[in-house]
């Protein structure tokens, strides 16, 4: 098999989106992983990659994501990459539901944005 870089990407909001279309949800969710002692670092790993948080946290992302929904008519969800990836290290939002663009994603469009990125494999 042979090596290379390949393509990667995700439509993404900041949190400032999220927080202009979920104030109340934001805010209870920064509460909670504030209170579970995590950094978002860790949240958002544990997040993209399966692994377990605290159930207060857990509940706080579950009505995030759906108030997001509710009011967006997108999904959202936690993405991580590492440099190892070839991305700057980290935790973001990303918005599913967005193309073919959807009429929320048309409503939405211009607080989302597309990053890309390579990883060798």
């Amino acid at each position: 098999m042979s090596m290379g870089n390949y393509a990667n990407y995700d439509d993404v909001v900041q949190d400032s989106t999220i927080e202009k279309f979920c104030k109340k949800e934001w805010d209870a969710f920064q509460k909670a992983c504030a209170d579970s002692g995590d950094d978002w670092e860790d949240i958002a790993m544990a997040f993209a990659y399966d692994d377990k948080v605290s159930p207060l946290v857990q509940k706080a992302m579950d009505n995030l994501t759906d108030a997001f929904e509710k009011n967006t008519g997108l999904s959202l969800s936690i993405g991580y990459r590492s440099e190892a990836e070839g991305a700057d290290d980290g935790g973001y939002w990303i918005v599913g539901g967005v193309y073919e663009m959807t009429p929320a994603g048309k409503k939405m469009q211009k607080y989302i944005e597309r990053e890309m990125w390579t990883t060798f494999g």
